[in-house]
């Protein structure tokens, strides 16, 4: 294991989609356009307080089924990333986190940010 560099670094960022086929989508979107070496989907339960836009109520909670994805990229692309899921993505807040992990293996970051360039 190694602890990489700033700019060799690796990053995990999550979302979610309402659906795999969308969820599909996204993810292969990224990976062609070398944003992202690999998109793991899985499927979710989100449980959630919605506010829809302009809304003075309390907001109502939902319990749904989405896709989370976990999109393993160069922290370098993490800015564009994010821009590509704001232009693709169907919700009107989509969930947008990176996450910074302290430790990635050495083969497999060298992989990573080689698929991300």
């Amino acid at each position: 294991m190694s602890t990489s560099p700033e700019d060799d670094s690796v990053v995990v960022i999550m979302t979610t989609t309402f659906d795999d086929e969308s969820a599909a989508q996204l993810a292969r979107t990224l990976v062609e356009e070398r944003l992202a070496a690999c998109v793991t989907r899985m499927a979710a339960r989100s449980v959630y307080r919605w506010e829809s836009a302009g809304s003075a109520a309390s907001g109502e909670i939902c319990d749904e089924a989405e896709v989370l994805l976990l999109i393993k990229s160069a922290r370098s692309c993490a800015t564009r990333v994010a821009t590509r899921i704001l232009q693709l993505h169907t919700y009107e807040c989509p969930e947008i986190v990176v996450l910074f992990p302290d430790q990635v293996e050495e083969k497999y970051r060298t992989w990573l940010l080689g698929a991300c360039r």
